[in-house]
This record gives C-alpha cells, structure tokens and sequence, in this order.
C-alpha cells in the first residue's frame, strides 16, 4: 500500500474516531438518582405577634406540654422527607428522577463485597443474585440530567415541584408567606410561577413565556426563595434513623439575648414627664406600674423558644441556635433543555475537529517526509 493511500485512510479513519467520541456525549440518559436517609424535617412559621428577639415568646405556652399544643394551633408548617431535596425540575412524564433509600444502598453495597470475596466459590444463585446487585448500584451511580425538548421558537413551558407549601392546622395556605420563584437558564435568571392550593403541601413550579433561544443545549434549574415580613420560620427535625446527625427540636432558648424593646426605667420617666408637662408624683407612679406590668419594655432580656440541637445522648441542649440561619432559598438540581432546530431535529452532532484533523494531517506528512529522507540517506 503507497504511503499516500496509508495516509489517506489514516485520516479518513481518524475522522470517524472523533466524530464517533463527539456524538457519544449527546446519548440521552435516564436521568438522576436520589439517595435518602429515613427521617422528617418539619418548618414552621409562626406569626409576629408570637416571636420576640429570642424566639416564640414563653407565654404562648405556660408549660412545655402547653407550647408543644400552641404550635401545632396557631402556626403553619411544612415537611421534607429526610435529605430528599424539597424541589426539583423535571421534564414532562415520569421517571426521570429516582428515589432510594440510603439504607437499602449501603445493605446492597456490604452484600456485594460479601458476595466478592467468595471469588469463584460463588454459587449459581449467588452469582445470579451479584449480577443483580451490580445492576443496582450501577442505576444508582447513574446521575445524568433530565432533559426537555422544544421547537425552535416554541413558547418554553417547563415544570419543576416544590414541597414546602405551608398549611395552617385547617389544611388552608399561609397567606403571609412569600415564594420568589427563579429559573435560571444558562446564567440568566426568568420570573417564574408557583401554583399554590390549599390542603396541597407541594406545589407546582413553571416558567410560562417566550424565551429567545437559538437552537442548542442549555443548563436549567429553578429556585424559590421563603420570605415573610410579618412572621419568621423554625426548624426542627428527628434524629434520622441511622444515628447520623443529631436531632433539632424547639425547645425554651438557653441563652436569654438582649431586648432591643427594653427602655431604661429613667430614660422612661424622662419620657413621660415631657409629654406630660406637670404630671404628679401619683401620675408617675401610675405610669411605672404601667412600665413594669410590660415586659415588652420593661426587661432588658427576653427568653423564648427556639430551634436547638438536642444532643439525644447526652440529653443535653448544645448551645447552638439555629433559627437565624434557617435555609430560606432552595435550589434545585441543573438539567438540561434542548431546543431544536426549524426542522424540529436534536441539536447537530458535534462535528468532526478539522482543524485537529489537519494537524494530525502534518504531524504524519513530517513523519513521511523524515522517513523519506532518511531512506534517501541509507
């Protein structure tokens, strides 16, 4: 064979290899996994008129037993299910994302390595039963984005869940909660919607408009943001079941903090005798029973209930307040959306690097030309 034809299949052949790799990338996968430890996380939000600078203030409930009734009365609330992630977006049908519980994983996992270290003493049952778990943990690990498809042009509607819809104890919405819906598509960041109904602890996410994109693949995920200006929200969650964080509960605060309310007896009667010009010693006496008959004003610290680690072993408060940094903004996973082109196809192949192709082209034509040479010289 002429070493100009071994150089011309060379390249012809190098160009499927590439392409070959390019087009691999764009295979469609079945979408992400979901581990998940055994455990709920309960938010509430309690209404201004109960919270002070510490918390829940003590006297919505004399007794912890009194407390524990109040709150479950008079605020609303919303779950996570274990480390499940509260919102997602996903594309139209099902079977995208796939839940498993992290127990269930682990247990898969030791009785592979058991079923390994047997070696070829494994039975063929045993061997029927490791193929089977390989197979598992293989559709674990796989974690490739969900995808959606639109025609070029096309009005993008796409959907995500959110589950962290606050109920009151009737099942009706909190109205004074605030859910800032964002969907964020290749950096750039879209007014969304959330689809709120009441006894519906989850709640639909979507982005309704038309979105200028040329055909091509882009990032999408979608966020929402938990704001309230006329109440504030607590955290508190069980021990998960395989021990491996400890538990939150709302319990009184252990550290009494600093009323910003609190106004210095003195500073009080100063007050008073200037907006009560000639104002008698009984009249000022009358208004400091007044002062002292309110704690609001009168104590320079106030207590209350507030989310705290509970060391469950110990049986102890840690002195860890959580409440002010409580997580108000969610994010989902990253997917991805396709736009198609006029002729509603995928997104062209990636096609093949000429420009490496022509480099590869002059690296063989050297090593020819050496050999040539070097042949000439022999």
């Amino acid at each position: 064979m002429s070493r100009s034809y071994q150089l011309a299949a060379l390249l012809f052949l190098s160009m499927f290899v590439f392409v070959e790799i390019a087009e691999a990338r764009l295979i469609r996968g079945g979408g992400r996994a979901e581990l998940s430890r055994v455990y709920e996380q309960t938010i509430y939000y309690v209404d201004n008129q109960y919270n002070n600078a510490a918390g829940i203030i003590e006297d919505f409930g004399n007794s912890q037993v009194r407390f524990r009734d109040s709150l479950r009365d008079l605020s609303a609330k919303a779950f996570i299910n274990g480390d499940n992630n509260p919102i997602s977006a996903f594309p139209g049908g099902e079977g995208c994302t796939r839940g498993y519980v992290a127990g269930e994983v682990q247990d898969a996992r030791d009785r592979i390595g058991e079923l390994e270290g047997i070696g070829n003493n494994r039975t063929p049952s045993e061997e029927a039963e490791l193929a089977t778990l390989l197979a598992f943990i293989a559709e674990v690990e796989l974690s490739e984005p969900c995808k959606w498809e639109f025609d070029y042009g096309e009005a993008i509607d796409v959907e995500g869940l959110f589950q962290l819809a606050f109920l009151n104890q009737n099942g009706s919405l909190a109205t004074d909660v605030n859910y800032d819906v964002v969907w964020n598509i290749n950096g750039e960041d879209h007014a969304g919607e959330i689809g709120l109904t009441d006894s519906q602890p989850s709640a639909l996410l979507s982005l309704n408009k038309l979105i200028d994109l040329n055909p091509g693949v882009y990032d999408i995920s979608v966020s929402v943001g938990l704001s309230s200006d006329k109440g504030r929200f607590y955290y508190e969650t069980e021990e998960p079941s395989d021990g491996s964080a400890d538990a939150v509960v709302i319990e009184p605060n252990p550290v009494c903090v600093d009323n910003p309310d609190f106004i210095d007896e003195q500073d009080y009667i100063s007050n008073f005798e200037a907006n009560n010009p000639g104002a008698t010693q009984d009249d000022i006496d009358d208004a400091l029973d007044e002062y002292y008959n309110n704690p609001t004003i009168s104590d320079s610290l106030v207590c209350g209930h507030n989310s705290v680690v509970q060391n469950v072993n110990a049986g102890t408060l840690d002195q860890d307040i959580f409440n002010y940094n409580q997580q108000t903004r969610y994010f989902s996973l990253t997917e991805t959306l396709i736009i198609l082109d006029a002729n509603n196809t995928p997104p062209a192949p990636a096609s093949a690097p000429y420009a490496f192709t022509a480099f590869l082209m002059g690296l063989v034509g050297l090593g020819i030309r050496r050999r040539m040479i070097i042949q000439s010289k022999q």
